[in-house]
């Protein structure tokens, strides 16, 4: 995925995923029911 393109990429490629933002891991996900369809790390995690 491009710098800035947001979610209307996997949009126009798969039409029932729905986004899912889990700000603590830094990820973004897009499911269609209970498959995992796309990811995109947005930020860097530090370590713990």
């Amino acid at each position: 995925m491009e710098e800035g393109s947001g979610e209307a990429d996997i949009g126009k490629v798969w039409w029932a995923a729905r986004c899912l933002h889990f700000a603590k891991l830094n990820v973004t996900c897009w499911f269609d029911s209970s498959d995992l369809v796309a990811i995109d790390y947005w930020g860097f995690r530090p370590e713990k």
